[in-house]
Formats: structure tokens, C-alpha cells, sequence
């Protein structure tokens, strides 16, 4: 009985600091699917549990921080961090034990000592006191910016009715007096459900912060739509005044014919009138005709306007007969005007040698289209989650284009690859041909 107590108060404790690392760092990419996650967590488990019935309190100490350093290295981040969660973490563990101890008038022997043997004579008291802990946790993770499982203050007050009653439950299961030692049967069903109870709790705030990641991800999802909505809609205006532009061309003709009559008849008025008519009627907005494809021309003559205006040298290199026919508008909106974004932006770092080459080609018998955006950087992007994300100030906003640009193109059948090359920051999207029509 002892040492399952004390398997389960190890267990706790890894999945505790676990998920508080979580909350605040990233893990690295190797180190993300489940399975890995859980051949990680064993030995770790496994040292910890072997230290403990070593029976040495200190040993314990030493060893749970030493753990927790070496745990660290798993997720991204320098070492000033690294040390910086682990101070946090040790003050939330050991303050927990030290309060709980004085709370409850545990005996003063485990202080100097962590007898496995004396466990099973307070074993709600563990479970209690690392309900407690994890509570504690739970309540400093709801600082991190970081999280996109950050609850908002309603929703986790909500939660906290459920930890604070079971802690409750279990405190005045302490002070009631209640005395199993002649039910030895009781003791175990007593422990098992309390058990039950504290792991019960983690997955609870796990489905509420399941619950809260959904909202974010739907409002992110939300963004993204109203992003290509809007450029979608600014692009048809491109289009139209484009459109306008060509008659106006074509109408010029006549207009300067009337000109020419009115100036030989001797009406210099009417003929400036004629002249200041035409002019109001011309718009400075010429669309440049890249390919086939009208909406591309948009993209691509904004974009180089922008580019041209913040002093940044952009080549564009497109197949003639690219039509892009087979993929929605507003997917060719979503991935080129953010690919290009990113990249202007991040030009926009550095004090000279601003450079964006965009390629846009088929590729294999004419089954793919292959687009290419490089450009230079000031820092190297950051790599979150198998993804590089953006580094704007608004952290809600973080990684949206670049989330839109894998929606849209997994929408169509495809896939996209960030690499560095040669001091160039590399974005290809593949896009199948064939599947698409």
C-alpha cells in the first residue's frame, strides 16, 4: 500500500511540472507525439520513484529539482528561463508540503525523513496535498500569454468550484476523526477514490482547456475568413477599377479627337473642360498583367506597389500561362497575399539589402504548381510546433497568416515547407494540378 501511494504521489508530480512547462514553453518538435511523450515520462518516473524509497528527504529534494533541470531541456528555451520556471515550480512544491504539513499537524518526522513506510497512515493527505499543488499550478498558469489554452476568468472560476470542493471534501475527511484502522478495506476504497478524485481533477481542467483552445481556434478561424473576405472583396475592386481603366483607354481616343476639333474651332474653353472631364475620369491604379489569372495580377501588383514603397527590391518571376483555375480565389488570396506579407514584413527588419523574389512555376509534366517566396531577414524566424510563427506584438495574432496558408493549402491537396537557405528565408507551396479539377 505504501509504495503505491507513493508511485501514484510520483506520477502526479511528473504529470504537475509537466503540464506547467507546457503551459509556458514549447516543446521541441522531436519530442510532441504522444508516444514520445510517454516513453519520456516512464524513466523519469521510474529514477524519481526509485530516489524516493531511498527514504532520504534531502535526496528527494535534490533529485526532484535536478529532474526538473533535465526535464527542461526537452522544451525551447534559455537556460535564464529554464531556471527561472524551476525556481518557480520548487516554491510552489515545497511550499505546498511545508503548508500542508502545518495545517494538517503531520508529525514532525517528515521533515527530516520521507519513510515510505509511514504513508499509508495518511494517504488522503497526499492526495490532498498535491490536489493542492496541482490547484496552485493551475492558478499560475492562467499567466501565461503563451497559451492558447488560457482560460478567461469565467470560464475558470468555473473549474475552481470543482478542486476547492474536493479539497474541502478531503480536509474535512481529515478533520472528522474518521478512523480506519479496523477497516482495512475501507482504507483502500477510501484512498482509491480519492485517487480517482485528483486525477479526475487534471482532466477536467484538461476538457476545459480543450474547451477554451476550440474557442480560440474557432476565432482564429474567424479572422481568417474575414482576412480573405475583405481581400477578396479589395481585389474585385482592383479588378473593377482595372476594368474602368480599359474604357477610359479606349474612350481617350475619342476624347482627344473632340479636343483637337474644339482647339481648331477656336474654343479653348470647352477644349480645357473637355480636358479636366477626362482627367477626373482616370485612375492613377494601372493593374499589372503578370498571368492569365486576374485575381494573381491584383496580388501581385499590390504587393509590388508595397514593396516598391518601403524600399524593397521585389522580382517576380510567373509562368505566362499560369491560371490557377482550378483553385478558389480566395485560397490563391490566402496563400500568396500572406506569403508575401511575411516576407515584406520581414524585410522590413533589416536597414538594407531588403530583397523578395517570388517564382511561381508548374512543375512534373505540368502537375504542379509550385510557388517559391524568399527573402532576407534581420533574426531567424522562430519554429513553434513544426511551424515558423510570426513575431508580432499582438500575441492573439500569432502564427495567423501562416495558419491560413496551411488551411488553404491542405484545403487543395497540397503542402507547404519553411527551410533557410543561404541567408534566405524559404516558403514552397506545392499544389497538385490534377487533384484540383
Amino acid at each position: 500500500m505504501d509504495y503505491i501511494i507513493l508511485l501514484f504521489s510520483c506520477i502526479a508530480e511528473y504529470l504537475i511540472f509537466s503540464d506547467f512547462f507546457d503551459a509556458f514553453l514549447s516543446i521541441r518538435p522531436n519530442f510532441q507525439p504522444i508516444w514520445n511523450r510517454i516513453l519520456i515520462a516512464i524513466p523519469f518516473i521510474g529514477i524519481y520513484f526509485g530516489i524516493n524509497t531511498l527514504q532520504i528527504s534531502y535526496l528527494n529534494m535534490l533529485s526532484f529539482i535536478c529532474l526538473l533541470l533535465l526535464y527542461s531541456f526537452l522544451y525551447e528555451a534559455s537556460l535564464k528561463e529554464r531556471l527561472l520556471y524551476i525556481v518557480f515550480l520548487c516554491a510552489i512544491f515545497f511550499g505546498c508540503e511545508f503548508l500542508f504539513a502545518v495545517l494538517l499537524n503531520l508529525p514532525a518526522y517528515l521533515f527530516h525523513s520521507s519513510s515510505v513506510a509511514n504513508l499509508s497512515t495518511i494517504p488522503w493527505q497526499i492526495f490532498t496535498l498535491k490536489l493542492l499543488t496541482y490547484l496552485i499550478c493551475c492558478l499560475y498558469k492562467q499567466t501565461s500569454v503563451k497559451s492558447a489554452a488560457r482560460m478567461d476568468r469565467k470560464i475558470f472560476a468555473c473549474y475552481l468550484c470543482i478542486p476547492i470542493a474536493c479539497i474541502a471534501m478531503m480536509l474535512l475527511t481529515y478533520y472528522s476523526g474518521l478512523d480506519f484502522a479496523s477497516s482495512p478495506r475501507m482504507r483502500i476504497l477510501l484512498c482509491v477514490f480519492f485517487a480517482i478524485m485528483q486525477f479526475g481533477n487534471i482532466l477536467i481542467f484538461r476538457a476545459f482547456q480543450r474547451y477554451t483552445e476550440q474557442l480560440n481556434h474557432n476565432l482564429q478561424n474567424n479572422l481568417i475568413i474575414s482576412d480573405q473576405s475583405l481581400r477578396l472583396s479589395y481585389y474585385q475592386k482592383i479588378l473593377t477599377m482595372d476594368e474602368h481603366l480599359q474604357e477610359l483607354v479606349h474612350d481617350t481616343t475619342h476624347y482627344m479627337k473632340a479636343i483637337r476639333i474644339l482647339l481648331d474651332d477656336g474654343h479653348p474653353d470647352q477644349a480645357l473642360a473637355l480636358i479636366s472631364e477626362l482627367d477626373t475620369k482616370l485612375d492613377t491604379t494601372i493593374l499589372t498583367h503578370y498571368s492569365k489569372n486576374d485575381i494573381l495580377n491584383a496580388i501581385l501588383t499590390e504587393k509590388s506597389e508595397l514593396a516598391q514603397s518601403q524600399n524593397i527590391q521585389m522580382s517576380i518571376d510567373v509562368l505566362p500561362d499560369i491560371t490557377f483555375a482550378e483553385l478558389p480565389s480566395a485560397d490563391i488570396i490566402s496563400i500568396l497575399s500572406n506569403l508575401l506579407d511575411n516576407a515584406i514584413e520581414a524585410c522590413l527588419a533589416r536597414d538594407n539589402s531588403r530583397v523578395v523574389q517570388l517564382t511561381i512555376t508548374k512543375k512534373n509534366e505540368n502537375n504542379f504548381y509550385v510557388i517559391i517566396v524568399k527573402n532576407t531577414y534581420d533574426k531567424a524566424p522562430v519554429l513553434r510546433d513544426g511551424q515558423f510563427v510570426s513575431t508580432k506584438t499582438d500575441t492573439k495574432l500569432h502564427g495567423i497568416g501562416t495558419k491560413s496558408i496551411r488551411h488553404a493549402v491542405e484545403n487543395n491537396h497540397g503542402f507547404v515547407n519553411y527551410s533557410i537557405e543561404e541567408g534566405f528565408f524559404v516558403a514552397t507551396v506545392v499544389l497538385p494540378i490534377a487533384l484540383n479539377v
